[in-house]
């Protein structure tokens, strides 16, 4: 099995590894700081939960760097720190899974928190191999003995014209 066919399964399952086993706790203890999640993106500092045919908007940033972006609303213990470890399906490539460390999860609405956007580097093929492809995302948070998983489609799309370079993006 790939390591992005792994990180996907691992991610979806909500696998942490192997069994705790033993008389120590430890597997009760993970078992019960597993708290559920979702996908979506921040918008005007609210969360937006990803729905039917949601898009992403491909960014390109430093140095030619492209990505998309996407949140997770969860009720993890907030403000804290999570490593976000995720996995990405696209159409007609294989999958591939990366870990952002020390994402920062911060309180929100109702009793919710919201992490940082995670950030999803794609390789070098360039816009036009991505837009109108459809991603298939699965983010788990670890953090401080809590852990998340979610799980969602979006459609990579290219509206924004601007280069992401810095505070203020440069448009043409």
């Amino acid at each position: 099995m790939r390591r992005g066919e792994w990180l996907m399964a691992a991610a979806l399952a909500g696998c942490g590894g192997p069994d705790g086993g033993g008389d120590d706790g430890a597997a009760d203890a993970a078992v019960a700081r597993t708290m559920r999640c979702e996908l979506g993106r921040e918008r005007g500092g609210a969360f937006v939960p990803l729905g039917e045919d949601d898009r992403a908007e491909l960014v390109l940033g430093f140095q030619g760097f492209l990505f998309f972006e996407v949140n997770v609303r969860t009720s993890l213990p907030a403000p804290t720190k999570a490593d976000a470890l995720f996995s990405v399906t696209l159409d007609d490539r294989a999958p591939f899974g990366a870990t952002q460390i020390d994402t920062w999860i911060t309180s929100g609405a109702e009793g919710h928190a919201m992490s940082d956007a995670v950030i999803i580097f794609l390789d070098g093929s360039g816009v036009g191999a991505y837009t109108g492809k459809t991603a298939e995302v699965a983010i788990r948070l670890d953090g401080e003995g809590a852990t998340c998983t979610a799980s969602g489609r979006v459609r990579l799309v290219d509206e924004d014209p601007c280069v992401h370079t810095g505070d203020t993006p440069d448009c043409p």
